[in-house]
């Protein structure tokens, strides 16, 4: 059940880094609690690791998570404790992350009414709530579809779950909406020197609100923040994903582009 579990993750196309991280990590924890984890099942557990990276390990946040996991399975005679400890403070510092984003954003007094998201993303959506739970007036959230593979139809289904007003458009129908956007949050995958990687339709959704002169900020943490080292390795296997028809799902997007980044 539990290899089954981590299988299902590897293969999602659909959610974001940090949707897959907390994924993993509950899997784990479940695992943990029902002491499944052991000596007898960790050669096991550490295979499945292996083939999980090899598919989502192009997401950093996911790479350093289970390369993690990996090293207390393999170091540690009874790695139970210290796993457990280890995923609790992964799981409590990414739920704070969101209140740090928020702190900030707030301080800049923007207006909140009508906001532009796209694509699919943890960092988004939590964000998005953890305002709504500050008493910030959100009156619509405009989500795209985000092609090819129309994840922002997952965004927008969560956000409605969290009682917000939600429209989803097809992603080219941004440049006849830029009157009724005050502001734009995307999420991030990985931040590098000068440019950062998201979901494509990303920089063409960046340029048409730089022309309306309407504020785009990007939600990340500095785990997604590279040195100049590791930046081709993990540039180079984010940008090369496709989906089963042979299209991309990620491109480079100018750090010019947007606003600003609320990194806590």
């Amino acid at each position: 059940k539990l290899i089954s579990k981590l299988s299902v993750i590897a293969n999602d196309r659909s959610s974001g880094a940090l949707d897959i991280v907390f994924a993993i990590s509950d899997v784990v924890l479940d695992a943990l609690n029902n002491r499944i984890i052991n000596n007898n099942t960790r050669k096991v557990l550490m295979k499945a690791l292996k083939v999980l990276k090899i598919k989502q390990g192009a997401f950093i946040v996911v790479n350093k998570l289970i390369s993690s996991i990996e090293s207390i399975l393999d170091t540690t005679s009874d790695p139970a404790k210290q796993l457990y400890d280890f995923i609790i403070f992964t799981k409590e510092y990414y739920e704070r992350l969101s209140e740090r984003q928020a702190d900030k954003f707030l301080k800049l007094g923007i207006d909140t009414r009508k906001i532009l998201v796209h694509s699919n993303s943890y960092s988004v959506k939590h964000f998005l709530l953890t305002l709504k739970k500050k008493g910030v007036i959100i009156q619509e959230i405009i989500q795209t579809a985000s092609l090819p593979g129309n994840e922002g139809i997952l965004q927008a289904d969560c956000l409605k779950k969290y009682a917000f007003q939600v429209r989803v458009i097809g992603d080219e129908q941004v440049t006849t909406l830029m009157k009724n956007i005050d502001v734009v949050f995307l999420g991030s995958d990985l931040i590098l020197n000068d440019s950062f990687i998201n979901k494509v339709k990303t920089l063409y959704i960046c340029k048409y609100m730089r022309l309306a002169n309407i504020p785009v900020y990007v939600l990340a943490d500095k785990n997604k923040i590279i040195s100049h080292e590791e930046e081709q390795q993990y540039k180079t296997n984010l940008i090369e994903i496709t989906d089963k028809e042979g299209n991309k799902l990620f491109e480079e997007i100018p750090k010019k582009a947007v606003t600003g980044f609320l990194i806590p």
